[in-house]
């Protein structure tokens, strides 16, 4: 497969380093990826009530297992960090991308991020979609399964979960009327309800409410590989607190900054958008501290873990770091502000998501430059993509078991 696209870098008067596109890939350029999986729309409870395109032949989900894999969205990494270089796919398996939105809008990619198919949603617009019951608040895979979070507002919490991204199905049904972020590790799954983290060990069949040492709102949470495993969630007050026993009591760690913590090498760094603030623990979310950063920016898109380094985005540059504490500027490549990343450690490639509604996605073999697909590679209808994540799913019509590209 190959794309004759041309990039055109123009620097502004501000020094501003901006890419422009032109050839842009047409839709024979792109692998069809199984067809064209239209649009969806999916009833109150998370069923599918008929579709605006064709949907093709489904299969149902049977149990399975597997091992989690890290996604990322605003959340800025929900699983455990992946290592660099390429990992085996289990087998009768096939390696998926799912990505999430306001709307309860899922679609899925199983050619690598070449195409996205089976565009699902049960809203496409919304006044405010931040205090909506379909609201969703991250995505994660663990042990077999896709799962996400929704609800914010006048209605319950939701959990739902999927073997192939495509059919969902409604586990948990909350108290509350706010979720939160989610995070899955080392067989655990914990997401954030209101002011408390409900766990789960058993793959979502039953959930406990744990209480945290403080209240914290618009949790962000995330799960690294330190010392056998560690949640770690922080706050929009910039606080922090961690769980070194598989989030069943958690302890308030100490120093201010950040709100979105992400894990990689052994390090956990965690950031602020506005504003621009990063700290940095190296105990595994005990304390954290301070670190200069990048010319100071005004706001951090996002940060990702990318199995060898993080990479940090701005409105107008990436930064790297192998430790979190020293970055570089790299020469890069990016067209937008990108929402959501994830990356297939079978294959090293990267994808994302920008832009509100119509969403545009994107791919990358190095996390720096990066491709836009053609528009007729996904459907541009339904909310923004918030999240992606990467995982195994159960074969189906639309993703087969084939070989990668």
């Amino acid at each position: 497969m190959k794309f004759y696209t041309e990039f055109v870098l123009c620097l502004l008067a501000s020094w501003t380093l901006v890419a422009c596109v032109s050839n842009a890939p047409t839709a024979d350029d792109v692998m069809a990826g199984g067809g064209d999986g239209g649009d969806t729309v999916m009833d109150g409870d998370g069923g599918f009530t008929g579709g605006a395109g064709a949907g093709g032949e489904q299969s149902q989900p049977s149990a399975n297992g597997g091992q989690g894999v890290a996604g990322s969205g605003p959340d800025a990494g929900t699983g455990s960090d992946a290592a660099g270089g390429e990992a085996a796919v289990p087998a009768g398996m096939v390696p998926m991308f799912v990505a999430v939105g306001p709307g309860l809008r899922t679609t899925i990619s199983c050619d690598d991020g070449l195409t996205w198919v089976e565009n699902r949603f049960e809203k496409e617009s919304d006044d405010d979609f931040s205090h909506d019951e379909t609201n969703i608040h991250g995505a994660v895979f663990s042990n077999g399964r896709f799962y996400y979070p929704a609800g914010w507002g006048p209605s319950n919490t939701r959990i739902f979960a999927s073997e192939n991204g495509i059919d969902w199905e409604r586990l948990y049904l909350g108290a509350a009327h706010q979720s939160n972020s989610m995070a899955a590790g080392d067989g655990v799954l914990v997401f954030g309800e209101g002011s408390t983290i409900r766990r789960s060990a058993d793959d979502g069949k039953t959930w406990t409410e744990v209480r945290l040492p403080a209240d914290y709102s618009h949790m962000r949470l995330t799960h690294g590989g330190y010392q056998g495993g560690r949640f770690v969630v922080g706050g929009r007050d910039k606080r922090h607190t961690y769980s070194t026993n598989g989030g069943r009591t958690w302890i308030k760690g100490q120093g201010d900054g950040g709100h979105r913590p992400v894990y990689g090498g052994g390090v956990f760094v965690s950031f602020q958008e506005e504003g621009g603030s990063l700290v940095r623990s190296n105990d595994g979310g005990a304390t954290w501290q301070p670190v200069s950063c990048c010319g100071n920016p005004g706001y951090i898109a996002h940060v990702f873990w990318s199995g060898t380094r993080f990479l940090l985005f701005t409105d107008n540059s990436v930064w790297a770091s192998v430790d979190g504490a020293v970055w570089e500027k790299q020469s890069s490549v990016v067209m937008a502000r990108l929402n959501a990343m994830a990356r297939n450690p079978s294959s090293g490639t990267f994808v994302a998501a920008a832009g509100g509604r119509p969403v545009r996605f994107f791919r990358s073999a190095d996390g720096l430059r990066w491709q836009p697909l053609a528009d007729r590679a996904f459907s541009p209808q339904g909310a923004e993509i918030k999240y992606i994540t990467f995982g195994y799913g159960r074969p189906s019509a639309k993703c087969p078991l084939r070989s990668l590209p």
